[in-house]
């Protein structure tokens, strides 16, 4: 009615990932008016009446794909029912792509024959089966308007008696479009007639085509009951990585390493050759989905050379390429006589991630060298038969992970979870007494519990679970208000645990909060990417409007580049001066290098670290080291694949997103595959809201009474051979005239000589070069200061002769500043490497040197470069105290001494790496040097990490009760972060 005001209430089902710059426009329509109205959207609204949309409709979840070519579905001619490619077209029209498993951007079929005119029929993998739907995927090659729109669907027993069963109506856009059959069919042949294309009526230009034909049903026979080998590189299986970085172990036979290289039969015939190493090797099956395995199979070519290895300790991991890691056997090899050794695994353990860690055969007595058997192939059957609706192998959908486990579980993401508390502070804390749900909003916010424990309670047990995991910080205050330590492992489901023991009773303070986060942003900067620049830089300056200061920091750094912002940016406006200066002088398409400096500098930071890495994938070499620093810092990595239009194999394909999956799988992270500017700006809005959301956790107490457990001790020495805390070490020797001085054994400078002859022996590995430098044995007051042996490979005899010839003159005095002014100049072939200073001195500075400016200038100046001190029989307390600060200025230590065995210890402890324990927060437990004195920890699992020659190593290991722990380096896995 005319003048009449009406109030409509509207439900909107609105999909995820949403553009944030475009917004949701509503229209009105009332006689030949139209009205608009833009709403705005706010990415941390929470949702209404929010659902999981699943990948797959359940009644197809699941179901084999029997159009699938790895199977063994091909396309056939019509009349002899041969396999063909070409689909009998004057061009090739590169049929595979049509059937290959992938949808990509470079690889689709082309037809050139007219509309209406039948492609040849697809015979289906094995005998066929009862088809329940099919699926088009029209991410491809092809212009929207040349994508199929109408597609006729025969089906039948025989090539030649197919039956018409559907006509489908395609939309133009990429994703998968399911069309589930009202009824089962059993076939054995599948016909598409394509009748038209999203062309608006207009004459049809170039060839039309799709992306990918998905058949999903039963399989019959013999196919519906195999249990197939997940590892096999045409099914999906794949290698990840190894550690260390061995060339002829990028995988087993017919596993990718780059774009252009496979792993091939020439390559590893001949052996590994034997350096006493010990190997880690990582495999993940089709999209790095979790299977059930019930056996694996460790296969040789007995026509190989070298010799074979004796076993090997196997790991799996259901959640990340880096762990955490579950053991499930101590494999000994007992091959049969064609070279296979197989290991039954009667719990069928679910697994993502297998992890094979052997040693290298010992070279055999009276032989300089050796080399050991590369097997031909590693096997991992998978336990559900791929005709159960469970096999890995089956439909659960693209572009990600989710697979039978994630489908077998339960809906419990947090976010869906009514929160019973957003607002607890410090002057008004929440009461816990068992269980909370909370939200922290962002970096910055905590939520504040008071927990009483009383009488004849020790012991608070917490259990914490977040929507994303690790990103949250607990800490527990004491009554008086001093820290509780609280040691957290990782449990299954996203939880964490910690247990405080041996507690006073009282009221106890429990904060939750998110620290500050640290973002890094990687991009590709090649030619093959070229025309998605100008959106890199959109998404860059998008994401730096968020910034923050307090709650995020920012850096940035295209590949093959540096980061390009000194420290870290706060502001946008730093950030956008950033950009302006950068001239793009940078065009690298290596991810693994950038990865890993990003990953250094996140390193250093608290709180959540994350990545965002923009490339295409492909890579011309690796540089696996990138694993080791992801394995210690875990940051939080968000790829977005960008297709580049051309055409590739699908094994290529495949491999791109295998790489971009295993690093988005480190720590819960995202990948995204897109193909144009909005498809990379939504993707790139998607990663920046699940960054930046709220965090949904769950916190449980319980409080019990406990016997406290005693603590158990930890010694970290180096084993067969020494660890020193550099890869280049300058020794200062002091001989000036009081080194002339009698002791017990004889003069100053006679006992000096030989221990440190013998120090230099037995504690510095002779492939680190060692530079002398001495002073006072030239002439009587003479301050003068002189290299006598400058740094190189394997000139330990070298300087074991000048140490010898040091001869102390009378009167001759102390130039320390001026020693440690030549530092840098003494080690500069050393650069890019840690570098260790000793120096040796029984007095202080006599020739009018600033020592203290000279160990600040050696800071400022130098690159990982760290002072220790040595005194020999300074009796000066002062004297002794200054030592201590420049040593400790000088990022080192001060050690005294007063005789001989004193020197031997305070010298060999200069030369020692150190090490620290952390927890899983990342909280430093204990510290001390290799091969020194015992630490005290509390029962729990930890992290070492040992700062060495060769960069930081890591271990992980476990404390029980009153447990005498010694963990020798030679006997664990370098897990070097360079």
């Amino acid at each position: 009615m005319a003048g009449e005001d009406r109030e409509l209430a509207l439900d909107w089902m609105l999909p995820p990932n949403m553009l944030e710059s475009a917004p949701l426009s509503l229209f009105i329509q009332a006689g030949d008016h139209v009205l608009q109205h833009d709403l705005p959207l706010d990415p941390r609204a929470p949702p209404v009446e929010p659902f999981t949309r699943p990948d797959v409709p359940m009644a197809l979840a699941g179901l084999t794909n029997l159009a699938w070519s790895a199977l063994g579905a091909t396309f056939v001619d019509p009349a002899s029912g041969e396999p063909i490619d070409d689909l009998l077209q004057r061009r090739s029209g590169f049929a595979h792509f049509l059937i290959d498993g992938m949808a990509g951007s470079g690889s689709s079929i082309r037809v050139d024959s007219d509309l209406g005119e039948a492609l040849p029929p697809i015979r289906l993998a094995g005998d066929g089966g009862r088809v329940l739907g099919i699926v088009f995927n029209q991410r491809s090659t092809h212009a929207h308007r040349n994508r199929w729109r109408e597609v006729e669907v025969a089906l039948g027993e025989r090539r030649d008696a197919l039956e018409v069963v559907e006509t489908l109506e395609l939309a133009s856009a990429d994703g998968e479009q399911f069309f589930e059959f009202a009824a089962p069919r059993d076939a054995r042949y599948v016909q598409l007639r394509p009748l038209s294309v999203w062309n608006d009526g207009e004459e049809v230009r170039g060839a039309h085509g799709s992306g990918l034909l998905i058949v999903l049903g039963e399989p019959s026979g013999e196919l519906g009951r195999r249990h197939h080998d997940l590892i096999d590189h045409e099914l999906g299986g794949h290698w990840v990585y190894t550690l260390p970085d061995i060339g002829s172990l990028y995988g087993f036979q017919g596993h990718r390493s780059t774009n252009r290289s496979i792993m091939n039969e020439r390559a590893v015939r001949r052996g590994e050759r034997i350096r006493g190493r010990t190997i880690e090797m990582v495999f993940a099956f089709l999209h790095q989905r979790a299977a059930r395995l019930d056996e694996l199979q460790w296969v040789e070519n007995l026509d190989w050379e070298g010799l074979p290895v004796t076993g090997t300790k196997v790991y799996t991991a259901t959640e990340s390429p880096v762990g955490p890691w579950q053991e499930q056997a101590d494999w000994t090899f007992e091959r049969d006589g064609q070279g296979v050794a197989s290991l039954e695994l009667p719990e069928s353990p679910r697994a993502r991630y297998v992890r094979l860690v052997f040693d290298e055969p010992e070279i055999p007595e009276g032989e300089r060298r050796a080399s050991w058997r590369i097997p031909e192939a590693l096997r991992a059957y998978e336990a559900d038969s791929l005709g159960s609706g469970r096999s890995v192998l089956g439909h659960w959908g693209m572009d990600h992970s989710r697979g039978p486990l994630e489908a077998g579980q339960p809906p419990s993401e947090l976010s869906l979870v009514e929160v019973e508390d957003t607002h607890s502070h410090a002057d008004a804390p929440l009461m816990l007494e068992a269980r909370v749900t909370g939200r922290v909003a962002e970096p910055g916010d905590t939520r504040h519990y008071r927990i009483d424990l009383e009488e004849g309670d020790n012991t608070l047990a917490l259990t914490l679970r977040e929507s994303q995991r690790g990103k949250l910080r607990a800490r527990l205050a004491a009554p008086d208000d001093s820290e509780v330590p609280l040691a957290w492992r990782d449990l299954e489901a996203g939880k964490r645990f910690a247990e405080a023991v041996d507690l006073a009773p009282g009221t106890y303070r429990l904060t939750v909060a998110e620290p500050p986060r640290s973002i890094v942003f990687l991009w590709d900067g090649s030619g093959s990417v070229a025309e998605h620049q100008p959106a890199i830089y959109q998404a860059l300056n998008r994401f730096a409007e968020g910034l923050k200061p307090g709650r995020e920091v920012f850096n940035m750094l295209p590949l093959g580049g540096p980061l390009l912002i000194d420290g870290w940016a706060e502001t946008p406006a730093q950030v956008s001066r950033t950009l302006n200066a950068y001239e793009g002088r940078f065009s690298d398409s290596d991810s693994e290098p950038a990865l890993t400096l990003a990953t250094r500098a996140l390193s250093t930071q608290e709180g959540e670290r994350a990545i965002f890495l923009i490339t295409d994938a492909e890579q011309l070499g690796r540089e696996l080291s990138v694993w080791e620093m992801l394995e210690r810092v875990r940051p939080r990595i968000f790829t977005l694949e960008i297709g580049n239009g051309g055409r590739a194999e699908t094994e290529v394909v495949r491999w791109y997103q295998d790489q971009m999956l295993g690093w988005a799988n480190v720590a819960d992270g995202r990948y995204d595959y897109t193909t144009n500017r909005s498809e990379l700006i939504r993707a790139f809005e998607a990663g920046m809201r699940e960054l930046r959301q709220p965090t949904t956790f769950a916190l449980e107490v319980e409080r019990r009474y406990q016997e406290p457990p005693e603590p158990g001790s930890l010694r970290v020495t180096s084993g067969e051979a020494p660890i020193v805390a550099a890869g280049a070490v300058q020794l200062i020797f002091d001989a000036s005239g009081s080194m002339l001085q009698r002791m017990e054994g004889g003069r100053r400078i006679d006992v000096a000589r030989d221990i440190v002859q013998r120090v230099l022996d037995e504690r510095v590995p002779a492939s680190v070069p060692v530079a002398l430098r001495a002073f006072g044995h030239t002439e009587p007051h003479s301050c003068e200061t002189e290299l006598l042996v400058a740094p190189s490979d394997d000139n330990h005899a070298q300087v074991r002769r000048a140490i010898e010839g040091i001869q102390a003159i009378n009167l001759a005095r102390t130039p320390l500043a001026d020693s440690l002014d030549e530092v840098l100049d003494d080690l500069a072939d050393s650069q890019g490497q840690r570098r260790l200073v000793v120096m040796l001195t029984d007095g202080e500075e006599t020739c009018e040197g600033d020592l203290e400016q000279s160990v600040e200038q050696l800071v400022e100046e130098g690159v990982d470069v760290r002072l220790n001190i040595v005194g020999f029989h300074i009796d000066e307390i002062g004297l002794q105290t200054e030592f201590e600060r420049f040593a400790e200025l000088g990022g080192g230590e001060y050690f005294d001494s007063h005789d001989g065995d004193e020197l031997v210890e305070g010298l060999a402890s200069a030369l020692a790496a150190t090490w620290r324990v952390i927890d899983a927060s990342g909280d430093t437990l204990a510290q001390g040097r290799v091969d020194g004195e015992t630490a005290e920890l509390v029962p729990g699992d930890y992290t070492l990490v040992v700062e060495a020659q060769e960069g930081d190593r890591q271990h992980t290991f476990s404390i029980a009760p009153r447990q005498a722990k010694e963990v020798r380096l030679s006997d664990v896995p370098a897990e070097t972060s360079p």
